[in-house]
């Protein structure tokens, strides 16, 4: 929706404007309260640090195993044609994998560093959903990750791929957008008033893979992969993610019920 254009050479794209205001109001957001519920936002930076350079290994990672699972390897003969493979396997990146990479890295920081649980890990997931907002506006702006065609909707113009320009499309983006930014008031409410503490990262799991899963059927882009019975990647990710999010909860408050009954 939003054409490239140049700021001193550079050029600059509504998905990066989007993602930057993003970085910077997860940033403020986390810095802030970290100095009010963690003494201090040293360690929550760190772990986001290392949460994001998870979620980049991952993301381009999964991107990858879906475009050779797509198009299958390509004959390299040389340095060039090494270097122009790489670029379109891995070149682009996946939410989910991000995800997963992501979160993995910061358990691994959080258990390396003997953080407690909560309100660390807690407080970091209520920034998973507010920074996905900004992407998918992001995206809603470069035309990628588009929506099936709709009469109602919007017509690209400068999509960066060009099978969606010329075609009026449901806005899938700001739907899960704003799905998103629900949700991250959900979860903020919740870490705010300290309810189902050490919880928020299945709970989050939970919800946002059971709407992504019928979200997924209002995508109209075809780079997602399909494999058995028509799913896409992210709907098979999403059942998988929505299975462990609600084991994890149900295992948490059984603990916690356990633990009470003990005592008593």
């Amino acid at each position: 929706m939003l054409p490239p254009f140049q700021i001193l050479g550079r050029v600059i794209t509504g998905y990066g404007i989007a993602v930057t205001i993003g970085l910077l109001v997860c940033f403020f957001f986390l810095t802030r309260q970290a100095n009010r519920r963690l003494d201090g936002d040293g360690d929550a930076l760190l772990v986001l640090l290392f949460a994001g350079g998870g979620a980049f290994l991952g993301g381009h990672l999964l991107f990858g195993i879906v475009s050779l699972a797509n198009y299958g390897f390509q004959t390299i003969t040389s340095f060039d044609g090494f270097f122009r493979f790489m670029n379109d396997f891995f070149g682009g990146s996946v939410f989910y994998g991000g995800l997963i990479g992501g979160i993995i890295a910061a358990l691994i920081t959080v258990r390396v560093m003997k953080l407690p649980w909560y309100p660390m890990v807690d407080l970091l997931t209520t920034i998973i959903p507010l920074f996905h907002c900004f992407g998918r506006i992001g995206c809603f702006l470069g035309g990628c990750c588009y929506g099936i065609p709709s009469e109602i909707g919007f017509t690209f113009r400068h999509s960066i791929v060009h099978a969606a320009n010329g075609v009026n499309r449901f806005p899938v983006q700001l739907l899960e957008a704003g799905f998103n930014l629900a949700l991250f008031f959900v979860l903020f409410s919740l870490f705010k008033n300290e309810k189902l503490r050490g919880k928020l990262l299945f709970l989050y799991l939970s919800c946002y893979s059971f709407a992504r899963f019928f979200l997924e059927y209002l995508r109209g882009d075809s780079v997602r992969g399909e494999w058995a019975i028509g799913l896409s990647t992210s709907q098979i990710i999403s059942i998988a993610l929505f299975i462990i999010g609600g084991l994890g909860l149900i295992i948490k408050i059984n603990n916690i019920n356990s633990t009470r009954e003990a005592k008593s």
